[in-house]
């Protein structure tokens, strides 16, 4: 066991999220408010809609909506009516997130957004997200039996030798065991995953979205992405 875990609970409500660096990088956790009423609403659209005509994929990885979704919602659960709610919980919690790291002339932009939802005898594969700044994941369904969500220190250049015995000064991964209605925030490019399989009858469901830091409308910058209202299509 080369890592750490934590036990996220009722702890930290909305709107007051509490941040946290671990593996030299920012993570965020809230718990969304009116999260069980949210949840009763989504639960038999992402079971409906989205995994009907979806689960029967024989791979051994978790269903996610953003790869292999045949129905009208798949990314973009973030402009759906069935998930409005949500997102509008959503959106206040990120607010202050990113209000603490007090960027300058920056607008923040969901861009896509999709369900996992593992089945008995599936697991979410080690992964990162690369096509944006910061991610999300909110948790739909799940239990102290489900795998809690790990994640894990960047590849070095050179090898790094195993230790003996692990502390606070050489921990390689941190799991976070996760209850319904949290939402942790974390940089993109952290690998993260689930370290266990699904061994349970009860689907563990979240959803998962991607965000795009850019300049505000009207910022010259060489370091920020453009605002899209400047862009053009080819």
């Amino acid at each position: 066991m080369d890592g750490k875990i934590k036990h996220v609970h009722g702890g930290c409500t909305g709107p007051r999220m509490q941040t946290t660096r671990i593996l030299g990088s920012l993570l965020g956790f809230d718990v969304i408010e009116n999260h069980v009423e949210i949840n009763k609403k989504i639960v038999p659209v992402i079971t409906d809609k989205i995994v009907a005509t979806n689960i029967n994929t024989k791979t051994e990885h978790s269903f996610t909506s953003d790869k292999s979704d045949i129905s009208s919602i798949n990314d973009n659960l973030h402009t759906h009516e069935d998930f409005k709610d949500l997102f509008f919980e959503i959106e206040k919690t990120l607010g202050i997130f990113f209000g603490k790291l007090k960027h300058r002339d920056t607008d923040y932009f969901i861009t896509k957004s999709w369900a996992t939802y593992t089945e008995k005898n599936k697991y979410i594969a080690t992964h990162e997200h690369v096509a944006s700044q910061f991610s999300f994941v909110y948790y739909v369904q799940i239990n102290e039996e489900h795998s809690p969500l790990t994640f894990y220190e960047q590849k070095q250049r050179f090898y790094m030798p195993d230790s003996s015995e692990w502390n606070d000064d050489n921990f390689k991964s941190m799991s976070y065991g996760c209850t319904p209605g949290l939402l942790i925030v974390f940089p993109s490019h952290v690998y993260h995953g689930t370290e266990k399989v699904n061994m349970t009858d009860v689907p563990r469901i979240s959803i998962s979205g991607d965000i795009v830091i850019t300049a505000q409308p009207g910022v010259v910058t060489e370091s920020l992405m453009p605002h899209p209202s400047t862009w053009r299509s080819i």
